[in-house]
């Protein structure tokens, strides 16, 4: 097993056992340069390239395929190496994979704050309580390229493990109810209007 394939089964086993289960399959797919990871993307999603923000360098399908920027060409951005930033980014993808193996129907902002929680992805400033509402988390549950739902996600899901722990973490990621997740962050956190 070399070097890669190594560190991939270690992210994957520290994944896994935050989510309580076994680990999983996947694929990964790694690109050498941006303008390939771009291409690809744009492909995969129907989108001109240009539409293609910089800030992203991995993304999960639904099939378990990971793609990702390598880390000779991953940017460090927040990380202070790109290989660094590699590891985070792959470790924040995989956990797409668990949640969406938990519950397929999970709010952007949940999943995307749990994962940022997984992968230690601290570079959001903090929102203020009252800045977030039910309907601003309405708002960003479906929404795709908005720094509001990693943002205000992994407030949420600090708030939420501080406060309850990851196992009601995970029982609210597994809540398939709007009505009932929203009822759920309600009793937890009774400013939240």
């Amino acid at each position: 097993m070399n070097k890669n394939e190594q560190l991939c089964k270690k992210l994957n086993q520290e994944v896994a056992n935050f989510f309580n289960t076994n680990p999983i399959d996947y694929k990964l797919i790694v690109f050498e340069s941006r303008d390939d990871f771009v291409e690809a993307r744009s492909q995969d999603i129907h989108v001109n390239k240009s539409n293609i923000p910089n800030w992203i360098v991995a993304y999960t399908k639904y099939d378990g395929t990971i793609k990702i920027i390598g880390p000779n060409a991953m940017p460090a951005g927040y990380a202070k190496t790109g290989q660094l930033r590699f590891e985070m980014v792959l470790k924040h993808e995989l956990g797409h994979i668990y949640v969406r193996k938990l519950n397929e129907h999970v709010p952007a902002w949940l999943n995307e704050g749990t994962c940022l929680f997984l992968a230690q992805q601290n570079n959001y400033r903090q929102a203020k309580p009252d800045e977030i509402t039910i309907n601003l988390l309405d708002e960003i549950s479906d929404a795709k390229n908005d720094e509001r739902v990693y943002r205000i996600g992994k407030n949420m899901v600090d708030l939420i493990i501080e406060n309850y722990g990851k196992k009601a973490l995970l029982e609210l990621i597994s809540i398939d109810n709007k009505i009932s997740r929203d009822s759920r962050l309600k009793e937890m956190f009774s400013w939240l209007s």
